[in-house]
């Protein structure tokens, strides 16, 4: 990971930092609403007093309401589209990047933005948020291009394989059947163990493409196309090993093997915080399943041997896990779409109209909260994120500082930056760059005692286009000036230096100033390629 360290502050005319007092602002907890009829037609023409919400099961007053598509005009959308490569055979590959192609020229309106990011074992985040339909089309045709490990399905057939041969010779009296079963089932585990960790991985991977996008405004969903984020890790090929073994086991001895209960409880909550998260960063999931029509398990030995629904119940192992995703986030899961261009565009009509709920939360920070929405029209059934968690002002600008990184983001002051020549540290392939900052003379400040006193916090992230980001540096300065003075601060532009430890290599540095009194803030972003 690309590493940064905020080393010194220089030129300004500042003194220790002082505390500037603030009006507090209310948060207003905002929920989107898609209401269907039992029939699963969207309802319109409902009003506020139609919808209940309910706070860790409290009633709360909606002081927010507007019919998104209908009273008002959709918000700009934010598509993040990750698309799991490491689980996709070439035949759905093919399918889904042409389905994505469709997608951009056909359903990415103006106003609009996308984003594609690819998971093969490590992050790609092959194009950021841009509404240019060629750059997204050149990253799809690249993603295309690249190898499909489809490395889930190949350590699935080598365990089928392992215990196959085995039963081999089992059938040949070369081994006892318990023996055999308990080989196998050691395998599987082994392979489950793999499972985790690599599903994990590629969740975690889904959270870092939803931080670079937290920031930005909009309607944010991401579609997520894989075909293997199991529920019960490795449910499927306990049983196959089971059913299998059957008839070489005896009595006590008869093959019951199962997940674990801690993996199945460790991986639904790794499912559940995913969602939480994204509901924090106020993304929807969209996940798509997308296994191959006909998925045969390819056993080699010499009897040959049958899958027993292996591949039926994977498919539906992921099933669960992408339906606790979309349902808890306010979003849509499509099982095995025939047609993924059609799939796809389901998803950016489901953003054309739905209800924007709003309310003001019983408390403003902390764990969270369990929020639910429902119509008095018991026969209506309503779409909407479960979870919610207040972020504080400071969380909400470090997500405008990611989002900047890989998506310029608007400036309400004019902020620039300027870097040196890289010195290279020691041997350890780390490089120090000296940065300017310039930001105008328009700082707000308050008359105090012959003084005047304001102060603004710069906030710096690095990042690398692979989606790999530092932790964010942030550093509050004060601002005294001389009340007879005010005219020579307001004369010359404010510039101060950072000095930047970046890794060898293209990074990606964004930066923010906030004026502490009138909240405004300014961005700016630049490349900085280390040789």
């Amino acid at each position: 990971m690309t590493g940064v360290a905020l080393l010194a502050l220089t030129a300004f005319t500042l003194s220790a930092q002082t505390k500037l007092d603030h009006a507090a602002e209310v948060p207003v907890v905002s929920i989107d609403a898609v209401v269907t009829d039992k029939a699963g037609h969207r309802v319109t023409g409902l009003t506020k007093s139609d919808f209940v919400v309910t706070d860790d099961g409290k009633p709360q007053t909606i002081t927010n309401f507007q019919e998104v598509g209908v009273a008002a005009a959709p918000a700009p959308r934010r598509y993040l589209i990750f698309v799991d490569n490491d689980s996709l055979q070439p035949v759905v590959r093919k399918q889904c990047f042409a389905g994505l192609r469709k997608f951009v020229d056909a359903q990415l309106e103006s106003g609009d933005q996308a984003s594609v990011v690819i998971w093969n074992r490590s992050l790609e985040i092959a194009a950021p948020l841009t509404s240019d339909k060629n750059v997204l089309k050149a990253a799809i045709d690249a993603a295309e291009a690249t190898q499909s490990p489809n490395s889930i399905r190949a350590s699935y057939s080598r365990v089928l394989q392992h215990c196959q041969r085995n039963l081999d010779m089992v059938r040949n009296a070369a081994m006892r059947g318990d023996i055999a079963y308990r080989d196998c089932t050691n395998v599987v585990r082994q392979e489950v163990s793999h499972l985790l960790n690599e599903s994990r991985q590629m969740m975690n991977a889904v959270n870092v493409a939803m931080t670079t996008a937290a920031g930005a405004e909009g309607k944010k969903v991401l579609i997520l196309v894989g075909a293997n984020l199991p529920e019960k890790p490795g449910y499927e090929v306990y049983r196959w090993a089971n059913m299998t073994h059957m008839h070489v086991m005896r009595g006590f001895d008869w093959p019951n093997e199962q997940p674990s209960d801690g993996d199945v409880k460790m991986q639904r909550e790794m499912v559940e915080k995913l969602a939480r998260s994204a509901n924090a960063h106020g993304v929807s999931l969209y996940p798509i399943d997308a296994p191959p029509v006909a998925d045969a398990v390819g056993i080699q030995s010499k009897s040959g041997g049958d899958d027993f629904g292996a591949d039926f119940l994977r498919m539906e192992n992921t099933e669960a896990a992408f339906g606790t995703l979309a349902a808890m986030t306010g979003g849509m899961a499509i099982m095995r779409p025939p047609d993924f261009s059609a799939a796809i565009g389901s998803i950016a009509g489901d953003l054309d109209s739905y209800y924007a709920i709003g309310y003001q939360p019983p408390v403003t920070a902390g764990r969270d909260r369990v929020v639910a929405v429902r119509t008095k029209n018991r026969d209506y059934t309503v779409r909407a994120r479960q979870t919610y968690a207040l972020k504080t002002a400071e969380e909400q600008m470090s997500d405008r500082v990611i989002a900047n990184i890989f998506s310029p983001t608007k400036s309400g002051w004019l902020v620039t930056l300027r870097a040196g020549a890289p010195q290279q540290q020691g041997e350890g392939g780390t490089f120090v760059v000296p940065v300017e900052v310039t930001v105008p003379p328009t700082l707000t400040l308050l008359s105090e005692e012959g003084k005047l006193t304001g102060g603004l916090t710069v906030y710096i992230a690095v990042g690398v286009k692979q989606g790999a980001l530092s932790t964010m540096s942030r550093s509050p300065q004060a601002v005294v000036v001389p009340a007879a003075e005010e005219a020579a601060f307001r004369s010359m532009p404010i510039t101060f230096g950072v000095n930047l430890t970046l890794k060898r290599g293209e990074n990606l540095v964004s930066i923010a100033v906030v004026d502490q009194v009138s909240r405004a803030a300014g961005f700016a972003r630049t490349t900085i390629i280390t040789p």
